[in-house]
């Protein structure tokens, strides 16, 4: 297997942008959104950016619900199989309305990206004289410009490639492999655990006298390969399969994910315990076991190594709570080896999980966050940091101090700082920036703010100082608003307060205490830089050679400067705009050229100082 981050840059280059995934990964569901849909908030919008996307959140928030539709999406799928009304658990509609759930796709015959909506509706026919009900009966419907639909049109008089008579888009033939790793219990344990205790006490006195004959006798027989295994079911024969013998690819991933050292593996479905399961037989050169011996993590990788493995390409691989009875180690092997699989096969995967160690290292656009709304119903954020993907649910990934900056040139600063200021400081705070800037992390920032983390800070650019950041106890409710705006220089509607707590009318004010708290958390936790660009400081306290005759030459400001100076004396040419370029100057002359008694770059370390020393 290839080092991570050299798999997670290839992904990355597959799928630099929507053309570029729909072009590598042909049967990519790129969109899903739920008008109406279980407890997820309505017209709740789904983007798939990234070949593998990881869902996180509390338990009950909808993770399982939504993998389930995506399930359902594909042509000969459908939801019912796993949400179903029963007396006690009615499914009522909205308003009126069906459940129902949209998706998107691109059509191959249209040549541009479509939609298709599937609707619980009740069935209700008479087939060969006999009526037939499911109320948990899905379908594709038409278009529907009630859900912003584009609808087919007919060109000449016929449907528009990729469509039906019925104007909608056809439905895409995607092999979809779902594992629920909560109920993959082996054929074992299905029994040890939950079976009848044996009936003819004559023969067996207990369980394991029972599972001893039928190993001896049946089960043996069929991974020796000395006979095949007749599923039956009210004593009608339903298929007949021998075992299967994993390939020696499938051995190797499976040892490498689990530390183990196996020569073989076999494993066969069958009902000889009383109902469908499997069974394993892992081989090593020492000895030879069962799932009966081995543990239940064991399992779980060869369900999903095989599954994946043998998927035909392209195909949709959903995977619940994989991480099951499986150490941190394994867990990172596992997403290494599905990340792999990704790039190799062109399949698109889609994770729920409670485990950090499956987001480590991934984009944010791979990571989807289920957070709830003031109405008890869950809302899906894109586009999270690793970090606040587990903050929306109360844990955090690390113990160690974050500092969020603006961009690469202040975290190089703040990360030579650090450096300077010793081990410990290192050791003991990251540096993150926001490609976006300032205005993306003072969106962000009323979520942490919300928590009160005690392990986020801020350092913006000096450029947007409006003075220092009021106390929220001293401004009135009326001024609250325009406070907000001032100091963050975007309206309190951009930054979406109304996430967080109902509306504006809501009379218990929890609102105007969102507010209140991401002035309090502005005011402990943000800080800013002691010049207006980080450039700006490092111009100013390195002594690079020709530094005169460039400031006589253009005067700029300090990021302008750099850029004359990397067109100089790097390439031999002025006008040069290389981000690698100006990166990599800039970490040079931090190390090699930089005045670390510079009265700003004190400042800058007494900032640091306070953070780490912030209780």
């Amino acid at each position: 297997m290839k080092k991570n981050n050299k798999t997670l840059q290839e992904l990355s280059d597959l799928s630099k942008s929507k053309k570029k995934l729909k072009d590598n990964f042909p049967n990519f569901i790129h969109k899903i959104r739920f008008p109406v849909y279980k407890n997820i908030e309505p017209n709740c919008e789904i983007s798939f950016e990234y070949p593998l996307t990881v869902f996180v959140g509390q338990n009950g928030c909808g993770k399982s619900s939504v993998l389930h539709a995506i399930q359902g999406a594909p042509a000969n799928k459908s939801v019912g199989n796993f949400w179903f009304s029963t007396n006690l658990d009615p499914i009522k509609e909205s308003r009126g309305k069906p459940s129902c759930f949209i998706y998107e796709y691109y059509n191959e015959e249209a040549k541009k990206f479509v939609e298709v909506v599937k609707l619980r509706v009740k069935y209700d026919k008479i087939i060969n004289g006999r009526r037939r009900v499911n109320p948990d009966y899905w379908e594709p419907k038409r278009a529907s410009v009630e859900y912003g639909m584009l609808i087919p049109q007919k060109v000449n008089g016929k449907p528009e490639p990729g469509s039906l008579a019925s104007k909608r888009w056809e439905v895409p033939k995607i092999n979809v492999e779902y594992l629920d790793f909560r109920s993959e219990l082996s054929a074992f344990d299905q029994y040890f655990y939950f079976g009848e205790q044996p009936k003819n006490l004559v023969r067996y006195n207990t369980k394991q006298d029972r599972l001893r004959s039928w190993v001896k006798n049946q089960l043996t027989p069929i991974l020796t390969g000395k006979r095949a295994h007749s599923f039956r079911r009210n004593s009608k024969k339903l298929n007949s399969k021998p075992s299967i013998n994993l390939s020696d690819d499938e051995v190797s991933i499976i040892s490498y994910i689990l530390g183990k050292n196996y020569i073989g593996c076999k494993m066969v479905k069958h009902s000889i315990f009383g109902t469908l399961g499997y069974s394993v037989q892992f081989i090593s050169k020492e000895r030879s076991y069962t799932e009966a011996f081995a543990g239940s993590g064991e399992m779980a990788v060869v369900r999903v190594v095989n599954t994946v493995a043998n998927a035909e390409e392209s195909s949709l691989i959903l995977l619940d709570e994989p991480e099951v009875s499986l150490h941190p180690g394994a867990q990172k092997k596992l997403r290494d080896y599905l990340l792999e699989i990704c790039r190799d096969k062109k399949h698109q995967v889609i994770i729920c999980t409670h485990s950090p160690v499956f987001l480590e290292g991934l984009p944010e656009s791979a990571i989807k966050v289920f957070v709830p709304n003031s109405e008890g119903r869950f809302r899906v954020v894109g586009n999270v940091y690793v970090n606040d993907a587990f903050i929306q649910i109360g844990q955090t990934v690390y113990d160690k101090k974050r500092i969020i900056v603006e961009d690469a040139a202040a975290k190089s600063l703040v990360d030579h700082a650090l450096k300077i200021l010793g081990a410990d400081f290192e050791e003991s705070i990251d540096v993150q920036y926001y490609p976006g800037g300032e205005s993306s992390i003072f969106k962000d920032l009323v979520v942490h703010s919300r928590k009160q983390d005690d392990n986020i800070f801020v350092i913006f650019d000096g450029d947007i100082y409006q003075g220092e950041w009021p106390r929220e106890e001293s401004v009135s409710r009326n001024d609250l608003d325009q406070v907000i705006k001032h100091y963050c220089q975007q309206s309190v509607e951009k930054l979406n307060f109304r996430n967080d707590g109902g509306n504006d009318r809501d009379s218990g004010g929890r609102i105007e205490q969102t507010k209140r708290e991401y002035l309090r958390y502005l005011s402990e936790k943000c800080f800013f830089l002691p010049v207006e660009i980080p450039e700006e400081l490092i111009w100013e306290a390195s002594t690079i050679n020709g530094k005169e005759d460039i400031e006589r030459r253009i005067g700029s400001t300090g990021k302008g400067r750099f850029k004359e100076y990397i067109g100089l004396y790097v390439e031999g040419q002025t006008g040069t705009d290389s981000s690698a370029d100006r990166a990599a100057i800039i970490r040079q002359t931090l190390n090699m050229s930089f005045d670390h008694e510079n009265e700003d770059f004190q400042k800058l370390k007494q900032i640091l100082i306070d953070i780490k020393d912030y209780h």
